[in-house]
């Protein structure tokens, strides 16, 4: 029989379970990496909009109405002149502002704000040439001296187209600032969520480590002490001491299964040991007499064979 049989765990190893934490822990501190990055993408998506597309759309769309403002002031200011030098200081004071609008439209519409502001630039466009002609109309009542019919006709129909344009750039406006607040809110969702998803990860992996570290004291720290008593008994010679932790499939149970050949060899060695008397019958023996001489004496035979006689007698 030898003694040195090794016992292969049958069931989960520690090895294995240590290993199995661990790679628990990993994948749900990737899982959580990878959800935090993907929802700080969206946060700095969400901000980038804010930043390039949407402040810049309710910035123009706040200058075309200041432009258009500045231009609807200086014609009628023109309405009002008296003398062609004053007409000539409005007419540049109208185109001025006319310029800057032209060029700001056209800046507007290269860029992309999105398909509610995309889908107000045309009507825009057509309000703005009606509102234009209209001003040209108005310009050349005015140089006529018909200031009266010019004043008539900025009061009526180029105050509802005015008014049509400032309704137009006010949508714009409004979409801007409607779409910038709702990525501010899911930037800001977003942003919380993550956090959330943070801490809650932190907390799971708080609490499956405490878990798992309860779990190895009961399951590995305390059979291996329970063990290293049973070791130290039967180094000591108690051979009648049990083993704990035999039925185990993993290696604290090979350990066991290693201490109780241990022991099946310390009962193996005392059956092969020859029989010693105790001492006590050991002492008897060695004080019976005997008749037969000590082994080495120097007395004659006759002289033994005289004496034999009277001592047996005594």
């Amino acid at each position: 029989m030898r003694l040195t049989t090794r016992v292969k765990p049958k069931g989960i190893t520690i090895r294995q379970r240590i290993l199995g934490a661990f790679a628990l822990l990993l994948v749900i501190t990737l899982a959580q990496g990878l959800f935090a990055i993907t929802q700080l993408r969206a946060v700095n998506r969400a901000a980038n909009d804010i930043e390039t597309r949407w402040l810049p759309a309710v910035e123009q769309a706040g200058r075309l109405a200041a432009h258009i403002d500045s231009f609807r002031i200086a014609e009628g200011l023109f309405i009002l002149s008296s003398d062609e030098t004053q007409r000539d200081d409005r007419s540049f004071e109208m185109d001025s502002p006319r310029r800057a609008l032209t060029d700001l439209r056209k800046s507007f519409g290269e860029r992309d704000f999105g398909p509610a502001i995309a889908a107000r630039l045309p009507q825009f466009d057509a309000q703005w040439q009606t509102y234009l002609a209209l001003n040209g109309e108005i310009v050349a009542l005015a140089e006529a001296s018909q200031t009266q019919a010019a004043a008539d006709l900025f009061y009526t129909k180029s105050k509802v187209a005015f008014d049509g344009l400032t309704e137009t750039l006010y949508t714009i406006g409004s979409a801007a600032q409607g779409a910038a607040t709702e990525a501010s809110a899911t930037s800001d969702r977003l942003y919380t969520r993550a956090w959330w998803a943070i801490l809650s990860a932190l907390a799971l992996c708080t609490l499956l480590v405490a878990i798992f570290g309860i779990g190895l004291v009961r399951s590995v720290s305390m059979p291996v002490l329970r063990l290293a008593d049973a070791m130290r008994g039967l180094a000591a010679g108690d051979l009648t001491r049990l083993v704990p932790e035999t039925g185990r499939g993993d290696e604290i149970g090979e350990m066991a299964a290693s201490v109780l050949i241990f022991r099946e060899a310390g009962h193996q060695k005392q059956a092969w040991r020859p029989f010693k008397p105790p001492k006590s019958q050991r002492g008897k023996a060695d004080r019976r007499p005997s008749s037969r001489p000590f082994k080495g004496s120097t007395t004659p035979a006759p002289i033994r064979r005289a004496c034999s006689p009277r001592l047996r007698a005594m």
